[in-house]
């Protein structure tokens, strides 16, 4: 570098994706693997006080390819909200959902045949408490599954160390001012070699009460 030759940074492009993608690996899957003070990680996928259902148990649902027929998606996700607000639950939201993307694929091609040209993610969309729908590929949400959660630090927060990747909360917003990924470099002894390392310092955590009250719906057999 100090000559003016040209680096390479793709390597390292790719070590920060690797630290980004197990993140979002933790957040889906968890790792029961670790444990600090008996306490493991759980994710949205296996988190023990989450709301789960088969969507072929939701009423009015017609198909066993759920989502190949127009209305049954908002008839899964009305259910899914309901889940997570009535029962004493009390979980009223904004909501996100997450759909694995073969479903999610399948509520942007079928379109309603009233005239107004809405596919269903459009529908879906319009649904009181709906903040953003997202796609999720298959390591972290299997096809067939989805997510609804609600989107507030009751039910999902991530712990992490200031100066690896995240640098300071806006308490205002509630949000991170986060890369997520740091870089760590150092030389060998006789400083004829530059080593480098992408790293982070952080874990999503996901919630419930003390009642097992949970702000997850995940729903299976789309």
């Amino acid at each position: 570098r100090l000559g003016g030759s040209d680096l390479e940074a793709i390597n390292g492009q790719l070590a920060a994706r690797v630290c980004a993608e197990e993140l979002e690996m933790l957040l889906s899957n968890g790792n029961t693997s670790i444990v600090l003070n008996g306490q493991t990680i759980y994710g949205y996928l296996t988190h023990p006080s989450r709301k789960t259902k088969s969507v072929s148990a939701v009423a009015g649902v017609t198909s066993s390819g759920v989502f190949s027929v127009v209305g049954n998606a908002q008839l899964v996700i009305a259910d899914m909200i309901n889940t997570l607000q009535g029962g004493g639950n009390n979980h009223y939201g904004p909501y996100v959902l997450y759909v694995s993307r073969q479903q999610f694929n399948e509520l942007g091609q079928l379109y309603y045949t009233d005239g107004s040209g809405d596919n269903q993610l459009d529908r879906i969309r319009t649904m009181p408490g709906i903040e953003a729908i997202y796609p999720a590929d298959t390591d972290y949400l299997p096809d067939g599954e989805l997510l609804l959660i609600q989107m507030d630090s009751s039910v999902v927060d991530l712990a992490y160390v200031p100066g690896f990747g995240f640098n300071y909360v806006d308490e205002g917003n509630g949000r991170v001012d986060v890369t997520g990924v740091t870089n760590v470099e150092w030389s060998t002894p006789d400083g004829s070699i530059g080593k480098f390392k992408a790293m982070t310092v952080a874990v999503p955590r996901v919630k419930s009460t003390y009642s097992n009250r949970s702000g997850i719906a995940h729903y299976s057999g789309a």
